[in-house]
């Protein structure tokens, strides 16, 4: 139907522009423009002209393709059709904003020869132009927003170029040629990415053109920092591999010179500016697999060249041009071991905290200064390959390897912290089971601690936190992991000799046990009361519970049974006497 439309529109176009001509007496041509965004590779020399009222012909012609103008005069700029096709080609290339702008036109001429003026027909309904802007403006702002994190030009670039390589990846299917559509879809092959940075860097006002290799069937953008024009190959930063790795960010062709850019295997290049400049041909980002932490004036960075398990954090201030060491650390795991592949050394910042990563863990940094504590753990197999801080969270990739398949997390930087189940572990002498401890923040998985019983004599506990009962009684089992994180659980080895109610049983009567030799007693579920003294002068009882059923408990049900500890639900009735009563406890959800 789409179709259908635009071929009556283009006959119906067709018969008012012959009328038009017979009517004028003039005669309409027709020319058309190879443009990246349709696909093609070919940098049409720049044709610009001034009128001699100043007005540049790109700055007229956006003007009147944003009015959507269908018929637009020329004759002022006195181009020839070709001078006219490579203007408009360079220009439509440059503004990505203008995706609704044809490829082709009509046109008639003067007498001279010049272009009079265009007649064009746009591709999309003006509905259709209006709600596709919206949501390239939307996209297009969301990475200016992004790029606000950094104060200079060169960390907005640097932002915007990392952005792309973490949001986009290359379509293998090599059909999305154009930003308007990449923004959209999320992929795109080297047009759509070039095209997408040109747009933002448009909107930052930064100095941003295309850069074409008809040779390569290849194309990249250059962009001007303090004078000097630098190649950013966005497409292969962000190469495509056999596997998806998270979070990556490249750097080998960030901020390049002619000649670099010739020695990393680019060639044959059109481009209306030359890079002569190699301030940033080597710098410390080119080995860098991961995203660069950029935050107002600095960019942070893991120095690449720190030998073993040592990494030194570094603050390059990009105004000055001087470095200084923030702060250094072991890379370390829980278990360790001492594991990182070149090039991937993850780093971010937000607006108030650096990111570090020692293999398995996260580390938050207040920058004013301050101590670094523990935010976030994976289990000790696995590696954090990857930091990205997004505006909002910090984003976090971890795996066993680099392209392991594992998901992204987001964390909020909150203080880790240890966590064990069950709550309280229930055995008889000889019974093993398993405590799993995990950090939280962090993956659903069991964690590599440390684990002790306080008596072992009664539980055993072995470096896995696998527990055996030994004998009768209470014994705490502590779990520690890294960076000081503990957590306490009770392990209550129940007696041999345990008596258990029948069910049914709704009421323990007075005296019922008074003065027995019980030492674990279980009352099951429907118990309503439990009378006056029943479980006094019991000296050899250690264990009770207290079902949630329970209504009512005498004041002096265990009078002089002082040794007892009484196991309960929160909340219960059981809970609240055990806590009035000045006996023992414990409770659990």
């Amino acid at each position: 139907m789409k179709h259908l439309r635009k071929s009556i529109g283009f006959l119906v176009l067709l018969i008012c522009l012959s009328g038009l001509s017979h009517a004028l007496g003039e005669a309409l041509f027709e020319d058309s423009a190879f443009l990246i965004r349709d696909g093609f590779l070919r940098e049409a020399p720049v044709q610009e002209r001034v009128v001699h009222r100043g007005e540049s012909f790109e700055e007229y012609m956006i003007a009147c393709l944003e009015a959507r103008q269908t018929e637009i005069a020329v004759s002022q700029f006195l181009l020839t059709p070709d001078e006219y096709r490579f203007a408009y080609t360079s220009l439509i290339n440059g503004h990505p904003e203008l995706f609704y702008a044809p490829g082709s036109w009509k046109y008639s001429l003067t007498d001279d020869g010049h272009v009079k003026k265009v007649l064009i027909e746009y591709l999309y309904s003006e509905s259709e132009i209006a709600s596709k802007t919206a949501a390239f403006n939307a996209s297009v702002l969301e990475f200016v927003k992004r790029a606000s994190q950094a104060d200079t030009a060169l960390g907005k670039v640097m932002i915007v170029h990392d952005e792309l390589c973490v949001r986009y990846e290359y379509d293998s299917r090599l059909d999305i040629h154009s930003a308007e559509e990449m923004f959209r879809v999320g992929k795109g092959v080297c047009q759509g990415y070039l095209q997408c940075f040109q747009a933002v860097m448009n909107e930052l006002e930064i100095p941003c053109i295309p850069v074409i290799s008809e040779e390569m069937k290849h194309g990249w953008n250059m962009v001007s920092l303090n004078g000097n024009w630098y190649h950013v190959d966005v497409t292969w930063d962000d190469p495509v591999s056999s596997t998806v790795i998270p979070l990556r960010a490249m750097h080998e062709y960030f901020l390049l010179s002619d000649a670099k850019m010739l020695a990393s295997e680019h060639y044959g290049w059109s481009a209306s500016a030359e890079a002569t400049s190699t301030s940033y041909d080597s710098f410390f980002w080119s080995s860098l697999n991961t995203p660069v932490a950029v935050n107002a004036g600095r960019m942070y960075y893991v120095d690449p060249d720190t030998a073993g398990a040592t990494r030194t954090v570094m603050a390059w201030d990009m105004l000055s041009g001087a470095s200084e060491q923030v702060l250094s650390y072991q890379i370390y795991n829980a278990a360790g071991t001492a594991y990182h592949l070149k090039g991937y050394y993850p780093l971010c910042v937000t607006p108030t905290h650096l990111y570090y990563m020692k293999c398995d863990r996260a580390y938050a940094v207040p920058l004013s200064g301050g101590t670094a504590v523990l935010t976030y753990a994976v289990p000790d197999s696995s590696t954090i390959w990857s930091a990205y801080y997004d505006g909002n969270s910090v984003q976090l990739y971890a795996d066993d390897a680099p392209g392991g398949g594992a998901d992204v997390v987001s964390i909020s930087g909150s203080k880790a912290r240890l966590t064990a189940s069950p709550n309280i572990m229930h055995l008889k002498p000889g019974e093993s089971a398993a405590f799993t401890a995990r950090v939280i923040p962090g993956v659903n998985a069991s964690y590599r601690c440390s684990w002790t019983s306080s008596k072992t004599s009664v539980a055993a506990v072995s470096s896995a936190g696998s527990v055996t009962g030994v004998s009768a009684g209470l014994s705490v089992v502590t779990c520690t992991y890294s960076d000081g994180l503990n957590a306490a659980r009770a392990v209550v080895v129940h007696s041999p000799e345990q008596i258990v109610l029948p069910t049914g049983t709704t009421t323990v009567s007075d005296e019922a046990f008074c003065a027995s030799s019980v030492t674990d007693v279980v009352l099951p579920e429907g118990v309503l009361t439990i009378g006056s003294r029943a479980f006094s002068d019991c000296d050899g009882l250690m264990f009770i519970n207290l079902p949630s059923s329970l209504v009512s408990i005498a004041d002096d049900a265990f009078e002089n049974t002082s040794g007892v500890i009484l196991l309960c639900k929160q909340g219960t009735p059981g809970e609240t006497f055990a806590k009035s009563s000045g006996l023992s406890y414990l409770s659990e959800p």
